[in-house]
């Protein structure tokens, strides 16, 4: 039973820290292969900040933010910072 309690706890502890690693920054050059809108805020998809055109260089966040059904990377590039749905079309550069 003790070996049961120990496996559960190691369990329990594994997932609390994979839910509290921080987020990582936007990183690496990404370049947009399509037309791309940078989205204020990670939970409005109809709020546009700004847009990227085909070759526009930016740097994106690996981790993705699920928002009600869609998945959101923060992103920085030369016109503002902001978010990208995780699916729009980018080539890595580096």
């Amino acid at each position: 039973m003790t070996r049961v309690l120990q496996m559960a706890m190691l369990s329990c502890l594994s997932i609390l820290c994979a839910c509290t690693d921080p987020p990582q920054p936007p990183q690496g050059r990404w370049e947009a292969t399509g037309p791309v809108n940078v989205y204020a805020e990670s939970d409005d998809r109809f709020t546009v900040k700004f847009h990227l055109a085909k070759g526009d260089v930016c740097a994106i966040s690996p981790d993705v933010k699920v928002t009600k059904s869609l998945g959101y990377q923060k992103v920085v590039c030369p016109q503002g910072d902001g978010w990208i749905i995780n699916d729009y079309p980018f080539r890595k550069l580096d």
